[in-house]
């Protein structure tokens, strides 16, 4: 695993012995670069430890991307700031009056959650589309990145019917997690676990405890509330091991978790072009992520 990367995934510790106050993390925003990569998971996981709750009602209770169009945002910020340095006394600080004008706006965003009550809110998105926007539009939000293998993530997509064809998959994931590596390492990286932390799908399945640490310290939560037996308890949210009926046409659902539920390791199977082709497009960025060292797979 590179450092740069890995050391994110090794946020947390031991601090926290109580819940805390929950006042610096009324919202929290859980993204991945593509669908298939465990945010359903991951977000009733924080229900069912009852770090979060859902928004009470409206359209953010599914997916929220309020981040998809936020380039949009900030350069209304931009220009509308800029128009008003014709008048003298607001020729000074310009950076600064944009900054605060995206924050206001970013406020009135997060009031489109509705009313907060003794939890925060949660929401997901799968894309990392304008993440490098998210801590100048939400200061105060707390941000949950989550990644899974690309080949699993991909494969799961495709027998899901997100993506045609493999190309478009592994392109689709790849420019996800550039997107991701653009914010860890420029506009987050001197908040990394203060405003965000990044953490593997994989891992909240085989070890949640460990992965679950540094979200919790995030939270201001303590250790002590991850319970294994609730969270493997879960059912199975969207999976295309369960979705995907008779006439090969995929529906979302929800599904008892049995033994036969295998999400790693799907792409085992993939023929040698396939694989290729993956390694051509996507494999910078699985390498990146820490998931192979080389291309000797």
């Amino acid at each position: 695993m590179r450092k740069d990367v890995g050391e994110k995934l090794q946020l947390g510790g031991t601090g926290h012995t109580g819940l805390g106050s929950w006042a610096s993390a009324r919202h929290i925003f859980i993204i991945a670069p593509t669908g298939k990569s465990g945010t359903n998971l991951l977000l009733n996981i924080l229900i069912n430890l009852k770090l979060a709750q859902r928004p009470i009602d409206g359209p953010l209770s599914r997916e929220d991307y309020l981040l998809y169009h936020s380039d949009l945002l900030t350069e209304y910020a931009n220009r509308t700031t800029l128009i008003w340095t014709k008048w003298k006394e607001s020729q000074q600080g310009l950076p600064e009056t944009a900054s605060r004008l995206l924050v206001s706006i970013g406020d009135g965003l997060l009031s489109f959650f509705g009313p907060t009550g003794e939890l925060p809110t949660v929401v997901k998105t799968p894309t990392t589309r304008n993440l490098m926007h998210s801590t100048q539009l939400f200061p105060s939000a707390k941000f949950l990145l989550i990644v899974r293998d690309g080949r699993d993530a991909t494969e799961s997509g495709m027998l899901s019917g997100y993506w045609s064809v493999y190309g478009e998959a592994f392109s689709a994931w790849a420019e996800g997690v550039r997107e991701l590596l653009t914010f860890i390492r420029g506009p987050g990286a001197e908040s990394c676990g203060k405003n965000w932390v990044l953490m593997r799908y994989e891992g909240l399945l085989q070890s949640p405890e460990d992965e679950l640490r540094p979200t919790i310290e995030l939270l201001g939560g303590s250790p002590d509330i991850v319970n294994r037996d609730v969270i493997q308890g879960l059912p199975v949210y969207g999976s295309s091991d369960y979705g995907v009926g008779a006439d090969g046409t995929f529906r979302w659902c929800v599904a008892e978790r049995t033994e036969s539920f295998q999400p790693i390791g799907r792409w085992n199977d993939w023929p040698r072009s396939t694989k290729d082709l993956f390694k051509k497009v996507a494999g910078n960025e699985l390498i990146e992520l820490g998931y192979e060292e080389d291309f000797n797979w």
